[in-house]
């Protein structure tokens, strides 16, 4: 079995032109991270992440703290399974059919574009619709085919067999992994990835038994800082 620490990245640039690039606070999240694992003394054997560059750049901000320590720092493999799905562009195609299509979402719609609460309810609402397979368009993926992607990725990780791996990663990815070793729903796996907090770790024992849970959504490396700030969805 490997033990894998599944990290999602750093808080993004939400509101910017460049919304991958992590965030000012993004990279201290990632430092922060860095700075725990040298200080309890862990080694990685094996990194990967996926293309995205905010997951990349927690990778190596991390990595970085590391190599300034002295410590070992493997290096990154990209691996495309470990990839974010486009909420986004799911969120605005769908949206968009609903204005022209179901008119009495309309007040809400317009509600989610000053609201917070608003918006949350209906991007669950519309993101619940696709998971389950109500509204999905040709042109883009399922979230089924996202987990077999991701399930995929999670699988190769089998042939790293006693390793201490880091995957960075995103929220939707963890979700699966979270699939993966309690049975969830597709459903409840895409819920419990809007729970994981920006630059958590989630750990999971992986071989060839199967995907077990060792501990989701840690933050103590965050919490450490005292600062109410370093703890964010997005």
């Amino acid at each position: 079995m490997s033990l894998v620490y599944f990290v999602r990245h750093g808080q993004a640039s939400f509101g910017t032109a460049d919304y991958d690039a992590l965030s000012p606070l993004g990279f201290r999240q990632a430092e922060a991270l860095g700075r725990f694992w040298v200080e309890i003394g862990l080694q990685l054997d094996v990194v990967f992440c996926g293309t995205m560059k905010r997951q990349r750049q927690t990778a190596e901000t991390v990595l970085d703290v590391f190599r300034r320590a002295g410590h070992q720092s493997p290096e990154i493999i990209v691996l495309p399974a470990f990839d974010e799905y486009d909420a986004f562009g799911i969120w605005d195609v769908h949206v968009a059919d609903l204005l022209t299509n179901c008119p009495e979402w309309r007040t809400l719609v317009e509600e989610a574009r000053t609201s917070r609460k608003a918006f949350q309810a209906l991007f669950e609402k519309v993101m619940i619709s696709w998971a389950e397979g109500k509204q999905v368009h040709p042109d883009e993926p399922s979230w089924q085919s996202v987990i077999e992607r991701v399930t995929g990725g999670i699988r190769s990780l089998t042939e790293q067999d006693g390793n201490r791996i880091a995957v960075f990663t995103s929220g939707g990815p963890i979700g699966i992994a979270m699939k993966a070793a309690l049975a969830l729903s597709d459903t409840k796996a895409m819920e419990i990835s809007w729970q994981v907090l920006n630059a958590s770790v989630s750990r999971f024992y992986v071989g060839k038994r199967g995907v077990f849970l060792g501990g989701f959504n840690d933050t103590a490396h965050l919490l450490l800082q005292k600062s109410p700030e370093m703890i964010t969805y997005r």
